[in-house]
């Protein structure tokens, strides 16, 4: 079973078809993706993979990064090469480390902006506007 990502859980064989085309239609080399253990916060394998060489890297979403917590992100990226370019095809992002980071920050921001939102009372809202 695949490690869930933002609530979702594809299978592996339905990603692998998934990048394989996304890498075909932007003219990029395809390997079999390298699976993790299925152990919340274990990059082990993606961290080892990805030495200090430029590479192109596709992953089916961002949200399989560790967004919310800076430091490990900070740890799994710190031996990536600055010009490797990571691909995002569920979201069509291509970003380098640094492009990374800023998009974790804006994430980090727009997601305390919307829980609180969300935790807003509508009802007391409405007793204030009349």
């Amino acid at each position: 079973m695949p490690r869930p990502f933002f609530k979702y859980n594809i299978p592996i064989a339905i990603q692998s078809c998934y990048l394989r085309d996304y890498a075909k239609k932007n003219n990029l080399s395809f390997s079999l993706p390298i699976t993790e253990i299925v152990k919340k916060k274990s990059y082990f394998m993606f961290k080892k993979f990805f030495s200090k060489k430029k590479i192109d890297v596709i992953l089916t979403s961002i949200f399989m990064l560790p967004l919310d917590d800076k430091k490990l992100l900070q740890k799994i990226l710190k031996d990536v090469h600055n010009d490797t370019i990571f691909h995002f095809a569920l979201e069509n992002l291509k970003l380098k480390k640094k492009a990374i980071f800023e998009w974790q920050k804006k994430y980090i921001l727009i997601n305390r902006l919307s829980m609180s939102y969300k935790n807003l009372n509508l009802k007391t809202f409405r007793k204030n506007k009349n």
